[in-house]
């Protein structure tokens, strides 16, 4: 198994959650909920500006004024992760879903986490579980699929890829970290870029159907005749720049 890329990859997870999870951070509340909040906002405003130690003295904080809180341990084990102190990570999000099960982000980091430290197994154990309890959840069907390509289950990574696609067009192309670099097996690049354009042609992105379609032909790809034989080209078969690639 070849673990070019996953860093960046999951590190980039852990962001997104750190961004979609973060609250407001209301002035109507007081005593030790008003410090509780403050201590996440200064927590994730930290994170996002690579102030690892400092985050981790907000947030170690908010999990004392608050133990019950899955989002400060959740928060917490992100700043542990960007530091590399795996050890410390894991315990935080087992602990944010001891709190709360149904925490998709926990549930998501947790098995990004896994896969960082080498139990590839249990990573997709727990990333396919989440998947089921949360099956629009669009971050946790793009990590399953790339832990899957990771480990040479190309088809069954794309199923995944298909989904988050299917969820959200646009997330692979914001996933500034996201490329093919992280995926592995036999299958050759070429058909790993034919198969990345195919997902953007379900999605209807002819620009990024274009690009991949270029890579693989650069790549060496020669079966181009899938183009008419797939119905997920259907809505650009007879675009002129696609029907180049069938002449």
């Amino acid at each position: 198994m070849k673990k070019t890329s996953i860093v960046v990859f999951a590190i980039a997870f852990f962001f997104s959650y750190c961004v979609s999870n973060r609250g407001p951070v209301s002035t109507a509340k007081s005593g030790s909920t008003e410090s509780y909040v403050r201590c996440i906002a200064d927590g994730t405003y930290l994170l996002e500006q690579k102030k690892y130690d400092e985050a981790i003295g907000a947030l170690k904080q908010a999990t004392v004024l608050k133990p019950d809180s899955d989002k400060a341990y959740n928060f917490l084990g992100i700043a542990y992760f960007m530091k590399k102190n795996f050890a410390e990570a894991l315990p935080c999000f087992q602990e944010a879903l001891k709190i709360n099960p149904a925490s998709a982000a926990a549930s998501c980091n947790l098995g990004n986490l896994q896969f960082e430290m080498g139990d590839v197994d249990l990573a997709v154990a727990t990333l396919s579980k989440a998947s089921l309890d949360f099956a629009d959840d669009v971050a946790l069907h793009f990590s399953l699929g790339n832990v899957l390509l990771h480990q040479g289950e190309i088809d069954e990574g794309f199923v995944h890829l298909k989904r988050v696609m299917e969820l959200d067009p646009d997330y692979l192309e914001r996933e500034r970290n996201f490329s093919l670099k992280t995926s592995s097996g036999d299958l050759p690049s070429s058909e790993i870029s034919f198969r990345y354009a195919r997902l953007y042609a379900v999605a209807g992105n002819l620009e990024k159907t274009l690009e991949y379609l270029e890579s693989a032909k650069k790549k060496g790809f020669v079966a181009w005749e899938r183009i008419r034989q797939d119905d997920a080209f259907t809505l650009f078969r007879d675009d002129p720049q696609v029907k180049k690639y069938l002449e």
